[in-house]
């Protein structure tokens, strides 16, 4: 699937490439040291100084709903992503909660035709100033757009017909694709339906007021496959109330017969980035997908079984994002030079790619437009790889992210390591390098890696807990082993810049299962004594 990680790339969820991070935290810098002024400096910067009137305002609900129908329509954006900001940061048991009213009130009081909530939303790129990593952030904006999207959903539709709605209410398009959120829009779209068939009437007169909703799918169900179809052959007809537009759909497990009739009725959607996970697609399905050439600029097929050939994507003009995990593609990488536009996403995860593939790579004219790119799940390790990985990264100067989980890396030679690192070192456009499930041995992490630091734009490394730090049986001694060698990795960093990367740890399940195990189940001799069930002190 599409899974970009910095803010958006065009028509894609949280890819604005924003200074990845910058915004963020500084949006965070500025509520904590809120508190703390009491006055303002001369020559203050206005935005600043209206982004913190706003969290002023929004952090209180009674206070939001007393001054937010007098606000300045200039005020009204930085008091939505400070609202949001809020929101974001509030304490999960609900101690301290934000009432959604005043979001309603800033649906109502919006100056503009089209409402779009993508660009008010948290960064969500982990920064030196949160103690939440990006796999948490990720979590808790799930929890918040889950809320968010059924409220504004709820709020715009059910009061189109109140009183005086239309007439207060400027908003005629609610924007809010780019927010694909897991469990949430599946259920969504099935209110959609039903919301849909009630502003429908065939006998409005020819300039009936019309309403829009823009919003991402994810379809899993035969169920709402049936439902999705209804929304968009309502949205196409005269007297459409409400017309609920696409702008990315996402299908998993879904059978072909099922899935051609859906990708016809997609057409005319406004629909630009089609993910197919885990979905049979034959000649057949390959020939309804055509149906949306001209509209696609992101296609998934990731874990597509029976996909005939890859030549088929030449015959979509606009396609910038590329998902092909799964899809074994040894030797079959130089096609994609073929393409009329350079990709700015591209992820070959997991498909067989060796030294020819890299090389096709490198001499395609996606380097110049690459941002993303996901090499994860291909062995890499060998010299030839290794060398050709070099010559592939010098290439690709626009790189924003780079996942290379799985490669290989750790039975690189030392100098294919150390060459590596000062390839990665010089991409200066590099925020994001993810390392995981590369099992490093430490003189890597403590000697070699560090030297990352030196990339001034690299703002975060995402690393596995190597399996040489599980060694004891001891839990407490393997809690040491990783707490100092996390401690001597930054204070690498550091060494090196200050403030320095933000490194993502996380723990590998098949690295640590054999000392669980032994702790579990296991009899465990110490000093000649058996312990059964348990580990001695």
């Amino acid at each position: 699937m599409i899974h970009v990680l910095i803010p958006p790339l065009p028509s894609q969820h949280n890819t604005h490439v924003r200074e990845a991070g910058g915004e963020a935290a500084e949006n965070r810098t500025l509520r904590k040291d809120d508190e703390a002024r009491g006055d303002m400096k001369t020559g203050q910067d206005l935005q600043r100084l209206e982004y913190l009137c706003a969290c002023k305002i929004m952090s209180n609900g009674d206070i939001a709903g007393r001054l937010l129908p007098m606000a300045p329509p200039t005020l009204l954006p930085p008091l939505l992503k400070a609202f949001l900001m809020a929101k974001f940061n509030e304490e999960p048991a609900g101690s301290r909660t934000v009432s959604l009213l005043p979001l309603g009130e800033v649906l109502l009081l919006w100056p503009a035709p089209c409402l779009n909530l993508l660009p008010h939303l948290p960064n969500l790129l982990p920064c030196s100033d949160t103690h939440f990593s990006l796999e948490g952030q990720e979590v808790r904006m799930n929890e918040l757009l889950r809320t968010i999207l059924n409220f504004l959903i709820h709020i715009y539709v059910k009061r189109l017909k109140m009183k005086g709605w239309r007439t207060r209410c400027e908003v005629s398009k609610l924007d809010l694709s780019g927010l694909l959120v897991s469990k949430l829009i599946g259920c969504s779209h099935l209110k959609l339906e039903e919301m849909v068939r009630v502003h429908y009437n065939p006998n409005a007169p020819p300039d009936y007021d019309k309403r829009e909703v823009v919003v991402d799918v994810i379809i899993a169900e035969v169920d709402e496959v049936k439902k999705l179809r209804v929304v968009c052959e309502l949205g196409r007809c005269h007297g459409a109330g409400l017309r609920v537009r696409l702008g990315r759909v996402r299908v998993s497990s879904i059978p072909s017969s099922i899935l051609r009739p859906l990708i016809h009725s997609l057409h005319d959607t406004g629909i630009h980035t089609l993910e197919l996970d885990m979905c049979s697609l034959e000649e057949e399905g390959v020939k309804s997908l055509l149906y949306l050439s001209q509209s696609l600029q992101g296609l998934s097929l990731a874990n597509c079984s029976q996909v005939p050939d890859i030549k088929f994507l030449l015959q979509f003009p606009h396609l910038t994002h590329l998902d092909l995990t799964g899809i074994r593609l040894r030797g079959k990488v130089a096609l994609l030079g073929n393409l009329t536009q350079g990709l700015e996403y591209l992820n070959l995860c997991g498909c067989f790619i060796k030294v020819n593939d890299l090389d096709a790579l490198t001499t395609s004219r996606h380097v110049a437009s690459l941002r993303q790119l996901d090499l994860s799940e291909n062995d890499l390790g060998n010299d030839p790889e290794s060398n050709a990985l070099c010559r592939l990264f010098q290439a690709i100067q626009n790189i924003c992210v780079l996942e290379l989980e799985h490669c290989g890396i750790q039975r690189m030679s030392r100098y294919g390591i150390q060459e590596l690192v000062a390839t990665l070192g010089a991409l200066r456009k590099l925020v994001v390098l993810k390392l995981l499930r590369n099992d490093l041995l430490s003189s890597t992490i403590l000697v070699d890696l560090p030297a990352l630091a030196k990339n001034p734009a690299l703002r975060c490394i995402c690393l596995t807990v190597p399996s040489w730090a599980y060694l004891s049986d001891n839990y407490t001694v393997n809690e040491q082993n990783i707490d100092s060698l996390q401690k001597d990795f930054n204070h690498s960093l550091i060494s090196i810049r200050n403030p320095p990367p933000v490194v993502d740890w996380q723990e590998e399940s098949t690295y640590s299962c054999w000392y669980y195990s032994v702790g579990r189940e296991t009899v465990v001799l110490y000093n000649g004594e058996g312990v059964g069930g348990q580990l001695a002190p």
